[in-house]
């Protein structure tokens, strides 16, 4: 069982011109995917990484999505994720679910670190469940 039981996900072209404008000022859950357009295929993608905004803070998704357009702060603090970007930028989404006022941040932390667990995207490598955490080392 996850922390939350309804999540309202909604996503924006990484990017984007004007993109934030559509991303709300309100904390939440987001991730960023990678989703392939196909003629054959069915819809498809994958999780690259998923994160939180509002971490002990009132930080909100719209915040957090402009520090993941700044190139430099990318390649300085998540180098790897840069890489994605730098390789997938245009088939690169960023989703987003907003989470009301009334979830505790520990709720928030706990719901990233199971959404992490439930699907270990490549990208993200610190909030996971401790012991998916150390079986994960063991494959890199």
């Amino acid at each position: 069982n996850f922390a939350l039981k309804n999540l309202s996900w909604k996503s924006i072209a990484y990017g984007e011109e004007n993109g934030h404008s559509k991303i709300p000022n309100k904390r939440g859950i987001y991730a960023f995917t990678v989703l392939w357009p196909s003629n054959v295929l069915p819809p498809h993608g994958y999780i690259l990484y998923i994160g939180i905004a509002g971490r002990n803070s009132s930080r909100s998704l719209r915040e957090r999505y402009k520090d993941y357009l700044n190139p430099n702060k990318i390649k300085k603090e998540m180098p790897r994720l840069a890489y994605a970007f730098g390789n997938w930028r245009k088939v690169t989404r960023f989703f987003f679910a907003p989470v009301s006022s009334n979830i505790t941040s520990e709720k928030l932390q706990l719901l990233e670190e199971q959404l992490n667990t439930a699907v270990i995207p490549r990208y993200a490598m610190g909030d996971l469940e401790a012991e998916t955490k150390t079986m994960r080392r063991a494959f890199q």
